[in-house]
């Protein structure tokens, strides 16, 4: 009887060894489609310009995260025309959103202001959060890709080196900083078309 038993408890051990393995097989397969995806995307860079204001990508994000956290907009510009690809855009500024929704502590509602200026041809769009800010060993390696603080399976480092690059192709800038009160800024400089 004593044989049984321990039979029977090892059989019941290799059958909950064999699940975990299953749902670890399936965080790596997800891992490896999303690595596959980001290689594609960041391969190949490919660009679709149209003379667009930032406000229209801008717009669409911003009411895309409203109930997610308290955004506050201040436009001090006119609306000036870059050439702009209207997804690739949007793919980043979902991700400084996102990233500035995450810093945020459970413990209180995610603030973000979002900035848009004008100034020497560029427009200028600053994204700031009340969260915990940037390390100030890591803020030097933020865009550098597989560099990241957060510590969920699914996080690979890869937003801000993509977002840096997309920047990068539309002939702008991206600078990660944080705030004097406390936070994070991250602020994009794309250039406008010829008045």
């Amino acid at each position: 009887m004593n044989r049984e038993l321990l039979e029977n408890e090892e059989l019941k051990t290799i059958d909950s060894a064999y699940t975990e393995l299953q749902k670890m097989r399936e965080v790596i397969d997800d891992s490896l489609k999303s690595l596959d995806i980001l290689a594609r995307n960041t391969k190949d860079l490919h660009l679709v310009m149209k003379p667009v204001s930032l406000i229209v990508p801008l717009s669409k994000v911003i009411e895309q995260f409203r109930l997610e956290a308290e955004i506050r907009f201040f436009n001090n510009s006119k609306p000036f025309l870059s050439l702009l690809d209207i997804s690739r855009i949007e793919e980043v500024l979902i991700n400084l959103f996102t990233n500035s929704i995450e810093a945020v502590p459970h413990s209180r509602r995610p603030a973000i202001d979002v900035k848009l200026n004008y100034e020497d041809r560029w427009s200028i769009l600053s994204v700031e959060d009340n969260g915990i800010g940037i390390q100030e060993d890591f803020i030097d390696k933020v865009f550098y890709p597989f560099e990241s603080t957060k510590t969920r399976i699914n996080n690979w480092g890869f937003g801000l080196s993509y977002s840096f690059k997309i920047i990068s192709a539309h002939g702008g800038k991206i600078i990660a900083e944080n705030r004097s009160q406390g936070g994070a800024r991250i602020t994009i400089m794309l250039p406008v078309l010829s008045l």
